[in-house]
C-alpha cells in the first residue's frame, strides 16, 4: 500500500484536481480530468506544476508546464508523458475564474497551480481523511535516517560557473526500499533530468507496518552548486 506526505494544498474535490493557487482570482468551474487509460498503464502519476495567465473576463491563457509529472523509473513513456501534460493544459485553459481585483475592479493575472493526477489524486483525498480521523497514518522520522545509498547526481552543465539551484524530487519508495516512481516538483529546468535520474537509484531501508514492509512516499531536495553539488535534505512521509 501507498503511503504519502500530507499535501497541503487547496482540495477542490468537485473537479477531480487538487490546486495550490498563487493568485486572488477563484475558481468558478472545471471538468472532471480523466487520466486516459495508455498513461495509467504507463504509471504516469503525480502533480504538474502549471502556470497561467487570467484575463479581466475569468478566462485562462498563456499556460505552460513547469514540472511534472512522475513516472516509473524503468520506463521511459515519452509520447504519453507530452499527451498527460496536452491533456493538463487543454484541462486548466478550459477552466473559468472569477477574475481578480483591485481597487473594485477586475484585472489580470498570473500564477501557478498544482495539478494533481492519478494515485496522487487519491492520496490527496485519504490525506483529508486523515485529518478528519478516518484514516490511520504512518509517521517515520527524516529519510535521511532511512537512506542506504543516496548517488550524487551528474551536474548538467559543462565549466565552473555554471548555474546554482535546488531541485525536488517526489519519490516512491517500494518495500524493498527501491524507487519505483520519481518525479520533479520544483526547481530549475536545467536540472530536472540529472536530480531525478539520480533519485531512481537512491535506495531506503524499508518502513514496516505490523512488521510487513509498505510504499511509502518523501522527497528529496538536491542543491546544484558548481561545478558539483550536494544532497542538502530529505523530507519524510508524515
Amino acid at each position: 500500500m501507498n503511503r504519502s506526505l500530507v499535501i497541503l494544498t487547496v482540495t477542490l474535490m468537485a473537479t477531480a484536481v487538487s490546486l495550490s493557487q498563487t493568485i486572488d482570482a477563484k475558481l468558478k468551474s472545471a471538468d472532471n480530468f480523466v487520466l486516459s487509460d495508455s498513461a495509467i498503464a504507463a504509471g504516469i502519476d503525480g502533480a504538474l506544476r502549471v502556470s497561467f495567465a487570467i484575463d479581466k473576463s475569468g478566462s485562462v491563457r498563456d499556460v505552460h508546464i513547469l514540472t511534472g509529472p512522475a513516472w516509473p523509473c524503468d520506463k521511459n513513456p515519452n509520447e504519453e508523458l507530452k499527451a498527460v501534460q496536452k491533456a493538463v493544459k487543454d484541462h486548466i485553459a478550459a477552466m473559468k475564474f472569477e477574475p481578480a481585483m483591485k481597487d473594485g475592479r477586475p484585472v489580470e493575472a498570473r500564477g501557478w497551480l498544482d495539478f494533481k493526477i492519478g494515485k496522487a489524486f487519491a492520496e490527496t483525498t485519504k490525506a483529508e481523511a486523515k485529518k478528519m480521523g478516518t484514516e490511520r497514518q504512518i509517521v517515520h522520522g527524516p529519510l535521511r535516517d532511512l537512506a542506504i545509498d543516496i548517488p550524487d547526481p551528474v551536474y548538467p552543465v559543462h565549466g565552473a560557473y555554471g548555474p546554482s539551484g535546488e531541485v525536488t524530487v517526489r519519490i516512491v519508495i517500494g518495500e524493498n526500499g527501491k524507487i519505483v516512481l520519481a518525479g520533479v516538483e520544483s526547481g530549475n529546468p536545467i536540472f530536472h533530468a540529472a536530480a531525478r535520474i539520480a533519485a531512481c537509484k537512491a535506495k531506503f531501508k524499508p518502513i514496516l507496518e505490523n512488521g510487513q514492509p509498505v510504499r511509502f512516499t518523501g522527497f528529496i531536495v538536491y542543491e546544484f552548486t558548481p561545478p558539483g553539488l550536494r544532497q542538502r535534505d530529505f523530507y519524510p512521509p508524515q
